[in-house]
């Protein structure tokens, strides 16, 4: 089967009043895209891929134009950045690691709440990584040569976001929630995370999920 192209809206075009889920990750991210769509389809929502920095995420998710189409599930990645001490990180690579998560996060969940917020429902979920939590089990077993400081200083913006956006909208029933990756996860088992927040009652709402990779015994 063909699958349509990133950047577009998938879905039953008889469903044209569904409600809509909506991926911001890097290209890259395709498994994670195909995966979130599928599960989205079985459920009769519509899906959309959009580039993780677009410039205006407000345009792609309003629901001015699209008051049949509530938005139901935002879920934000940010992309990869080198590895490298603090000390041996040039400045271009800490501004691109901030623009590409912070930033980026900050534009896509200011638009996903504004679009939330008048539902009075909603769920946002942010993709961190384990090295913005540093007192992390994953962080610690991470050789210096392999370790990023500005992945690391970029997760830990985003996982501030993510909390303090949760604080604010939460009693406005929109649920933020941040997801810490350990390593490489399986992509079907971080979309089942996903799966899981959004489907939680609003009287127990979690916040943040920390997703360790099993390690195998030695």
């Amino acid at each position: 089967m063909q699958r349509p192209p990133h950047n577009a809206t998938s879905g039953d075009p008889a469903s044209v009043t569904a409600a809509r889920v909506c991926l911001f990750a890097p290209p890259g991210a395709q498994a994670l895209a195909d995966l979130l769509r599928d599960r989205a389809q079985a459920r009769g929502m519509a899906f959309e891929h959009h580039d993780a920095q677009v410039p205006d995420p407000g345009a792609l998710l309003s629901t001015h134009s699209r008051p049949a189409q509530p938005l139901s599930l935002v879920v934000f990645a940010g992309d990869h950045a080198p590895n490298g001490s603090a000390l041996h990180t040039p400045a271009s690579a800490w501004q691109a690691a901030w623009d590409s998560h912070c930033l980026a996060g900050l534009r896509v969940g200011q638009a996903a709440i504004r679009a939330m917020r008048p539902q009075r429902r909603g769920t946002l979920v942010y993709l961190g990584h384990h090295a913005g939590v540093t007192d992390a089990q994953a962080v610690r077993r991470v050789a210096p040569g392999a370790f990023s400081a500005a992945q690391a200083v970029a997760s830990a913006g985003l996982r501030a976001l993510s909390q303090s956006m949760a604080r604010a909208f939460g009693p406005q029933r929109v649920h933020v929630a941040h997801v810490v990756l350990d390593r490489a996860p399986n992509p079907e088992a971080v979309v089942q995370a996903c799966w899981l927040l959004h489907d939680q009652d609003p009287s127990a709402w979690t916040h943040e999920l920390d997703l360790r990779t099993l390690l195998p015994r030695s």
